[in-house]
């Protein structure tokens, strides 16, 4: 029995959620391993596509294609635990959302800013000035920041989300790093506003 542990230790790590299913189950096809896998992993992938695309249908077909691409992607996956595999099919999911916006021209936003002088790149450094409030509603941030233009709402994902660098977002994007710095800035400002109005609609 111990002499096949060390051979099988990468198909038997398990998903432990309800509906558990191991990554040989998947690879081999397995029904039941394959519903619970989409039960379990479409909700949070339609969550991450929703913060880059906005629109729910485009969301939708990216969350599809994510869905795809991690059955198709197993044999690359190298376990460590159970919540490496969460966080690969995100970082699938999120590279498909980039995609999608490079297909249909959605980074225009971020690549006409380049052309723009950023003005106050400076004076708007203040963090204070950019800070968002400590209590704010999970659901209401998420609509707040579906709201943002496609370039802002991008910047912020990968900066906040992703915890990508400004040079990593500037390398991924093709922008300057201060395009990056004065998009995540001006996001920030937009949400705190948006942030501040709900909140005060919501004092009795």
């Amino acid at each position: 029995m111990g002499s096949n542990s060390n051979g099988s230790a990468n198909k038997s790590v398990r998903i432990e959620k309800p509906g558990s299913y191991s990554l040989g189950q998947l690879r081999q096809g397995d029904r039941k391993a394959l519903a619970a896998f989409f039960d379990q992993t479409a909700p949070l992938l339609l969550a991450v596509a929703m913060r880059y695309l906005a629109n729910r249908q485009d969301a939708e077909d990216v969350m599809q294609d994510s869905l795809l691409k991690v059955l198709q992607s197993l044999d690359s996956f190298k376990p460590m635990n159970e919540k490496s595999f969460e966080a690969w099919t995100k970082r699938i999911c999120v590279n498909q959302s980039l995609n999608f916006l490079r297909k249909n021209n959605r980074f225009n936003e971020v690549s006409n800013l380049e052309t723009e002088r950023i003005i106050n790149t400076q004076a708007d450094e203040d963090p204070e000035d950019a800070e968002l409030p400590a209590q704010i509603e999970p659901g209401h941030l998420l609509e707040c920041i579906a709201r943002l233009p496609s370039g802002y709402r991008t910047v912020m994902n990968l900066y906040v989300f992703e915890s990508f660098s400004h040079k990593e977002i500037a390398e991924t994007l093709g922008i300057s790093e201060n395009t990056s710095k004065t998009q995540l800035h001006k996001a920030r400002k937009f949400l705190k506003a948006a942030v501040s109005e709900y909140s005060t609609i919501k004092m009795p």
